[in-house]
């Protein structure tokens, strides 16, 4: 087993504090079927998505803090990893 000086085990303690935050908001946590933040309460992210069926350029033109960039994000990463939800 290995053994760390003080100031080792302290940078180890927060980095397993940051990677479980990280882990608990993995993109399979996003957008929902059912709970408080289920999919169906962000009617305009979900436009934004089905357009992307038929246009190949959009723009989610919208207030502050109404999942704008959560949503780009989230569309990002599943062209990314190929990860597509089934909906």
């Amino acid at each position: 087993m290995m053994q760390f000086t003080p100031a080792e085990r302290k940078i180890l303690d927060r980095l397993t504090v940051l990677l479980a935050r990280r882990q608990a908001y993995t993109y399979h946590t996003y957008f929902p079927d059912t709970g408080p933040v289920r999919r169906e309460l962000y009617p305009r992210s979900l436009l934004f998505w089905m357009a992307g069926k038929l246009h190949r350029e959009r723009m989610f033109l919208a207030a502050n803090r109404t999942s704008k960039t959560v949503s780009a994000a989230f569309e990002v990463t599943a062209h990314a990893t190929g990860l597509y939800k089934p909906w």
